[in-house]
């Protein structure tokens, strides 16, 4: 529920509520955006309509629904918000601002879709993102068992003797540390994006 709307209902501010219909259908002459409220109010609130009194006689002429016709609908709205004024007046909104309807439709259509491909775009990468996290997770795994393999520690503890092999495990070690960083700060990156 629109939060004007909300803070009407539950004040029961009546007059509130017909000045913010009485402005939809200038706002959104779809009225997509007040149709479930709209339906709330009709529906569960207590005089909310008032008895319908004749006043400019509405016309079901389509010719004959003009910006001065709008206009005098809208004034005898003001006057007397009856359900079947309101109701006519919805109609008349589609013809009288048919250019306006026609670009909200169309920017609405337009954003439902870059939503879609945002959301599919999302997931992809979501998707992209935990495959390489799983793979690279895997490859340091990989080259971490290498490195500590009993293979790797005969041949560090035969050439322990001499300066060169201590400088020879110190690059191991090293070359697992900078990797694991590169391959953990690459699925940090991918994780951000």
């Amino acid at each position: 529920m629109r939060a004007g709307v909300e803070k009407c209902v539950n004040n029961g501010d009546m007059t509130g509520l017909h000045y913010i219909f009485l402005d939809s259908l200038d706002v959104d002459p779809t009225f997509e955006k007040y149709r479930d409220d709209y339906e709330y109010c009709k529906n569960n609130l207590e005089g909310f309509f008032e008895t319908h009194q004749e006043m400019f006689a509405l016309s079901q002429d389509r010719s004959q629904w003009t910006n001065a016709y709008w206009t005098q609908m809208k004034r005898d709205l003001g006057r007397n918000f009856s359900q079947k004024r309101f109701e006519h007046m919805m109609e008349v909104a589609k013809i009288v601002f048919a250019e306006k309807v026609e670009r909200l439709r169309r920017e609405r259509s337009e954003k439902q879709e870059e939503e879609k491909i945002s959301l599919t775009v999302f997931q992809n990468e979501e998707k992209t993102a935990d495959n390489t996290k799983t793979n690279d997770d895997s490859n340091f795994e990989e080259m971490l068992k290498k490195s500590l393999s009993p293979e790797t520690d005969k041949k560090n503890s035969a050439a322990s003797n001499g300066d060169s092999s201590k400088k020879e495990l110190g690059t191991v070690v090293i070359s697992v540390v900078v990797t694991a960083i590169v391959v953990l700060t690459v699925v940090l990156l991918i994780q951000l994006l």
